[in-house]
């Protein structure tokens, strides 16, 4: 018998499918597309399939530009260029998103140190109320995971549907880091704002081994944690 996925979790994994395409194309990881892709200026430029390019949405001043697309490049010297020529450590693209989202998603764990170092916002949300360790868990940065959570990221953190990392890296049956972030205090109990914890998400979407980790957990969680 085929089991039916919810729709709202069907709905919920497409946008995230879309949402890990688009960073990784953002990223310059190879395979993404060559379409002309918005600029941190607003205009049009071509993707480059292979270079280590982060693209903000939205406008931004030269500065702040140049600083989202070094950490998004993972290049250190031109991310203290960038600030050293009046780069913001704090400025955001049309998503609210910081430059640390740019490292982050692109799995550059040096520059993440760095940012945070220097005063970024471990745990700052975007436009859906998800920070950087969300962001790089839905890439599989484990790099960057480890990095965010050493300087301080809540690993319970809610996005504005309820989602904590653990969902995500439930959801798209992310062994590694599910075991990472559990080691690390999240909350195996916590339920999302449609009542779903993150050992039913990856049940409910085929991965019956890391639901069972999960579920195991849960039972040895008594006390479900704060956010």
């Amino acid at each position: 018998m085929c089991y039916r996925v919810p729709t709202e979790h069907r709905i919920f994994l497409a946008i995230l499918g879309v949402a890990a395409a688009s960073l990784l194309a953002a990223c310059g990881e190879r395979g993404a597309a060559e379409a002309p892709a918005p600029s941190a200026t607003g205009k049009s430029v071509k993707a480059n399939s292979t270079a280590q390019t982060f693209y903000a949405v939205g406008r931004l001043g030269k500065n702040d530009a140049g600083l989202f697309a070094a950490a998004g490049a993972g290049d250190l010297r031109r991310v203290e260029l960038a600030i050293v020529a009046g780069g913001n450590i704090h400025a955001t693209d049309a998503l609210k998103r910081t430059p640390l989202f740019a490292a982050a998603f692109c799995n550059h764990p040096a520059v993440v140190n760095f940012l945070i170092d220097k005063g970024s916002d471990v745990n700052v949300r975007d436009l859906l109320g998800m920070s950087p360790l969300h962001a790089a868990v839905i890439v599989g940065g484990e790099g960057a995971v480890q990095a965010l959570i050493a300087k301080g990221a809540n690993v319970n953190m809610q996005s504005a549907t309820g989602r904590t990392p653990l969902h995500l890296a439930a959801a798209t049956n992310q062994a590694a880091l599910v075991e990472l972030l559990l080691a690390h205090g999240a909350d195996a109990q916590a339920l999302s704002k449609d009542g779903i914890t993150a050992a039913a998400l990856a049940e409910e979407n085929g991965h019956p081994a890391l639901a069972a980790v999960l579920k195991q957990r849960q039972e040895q969680q008594v006390e479900p944690s704060q956010p």
